[in-house]
């Protein structure tokens, strides 16, 4: 499906199946000029447990990719990587349910 294409269906207000788009990776697009990540600096203070020092930590550099999903949608599984994720919600809510591992 085009950009377009979910463009058109995100915001019609009928839709024939319910559809969600899990990873449209845009680094190094026009969209990526248009979406920054959070100050990092900021994340430091508000989190400043030292089991989370973030200038002690490895982690690989960050990628931007985004999530898109229509009211009914769900995923049942999300696996990161041990990325950093962070979600702005243009309307309406996103529900998340966290759930301890099975042994």
């Amino acid at each position: 499906m085009r950009m377009k294409d979910w463009v058109k269906y995100y915001n019609s207000p009928e839709k024939d199946a319910v559809l969600n788009v899990l990873s449209l990776e845009f680094s190094k697009t026009s969209l990526d000029a248009l979406v920054a990540a959070p100050n990092m600096e900021e994340l430091k203070q508000q989190h400043s447990d030292e089991s989370n020092n973030m200038d002690t930590m490895v982690y690989p550099k960050v990628q931007k990719y985004c999530l898109m999903s229509v009211g009914g949608c769900y995923t049942d599984w999300h696996d990161f990587g041990g990325s950093s994720v962070w979600y702005p919600v243009l309307r309406d809510e996103k529900v998340f349910f966290v759930i301890p591992p099975t042994p």
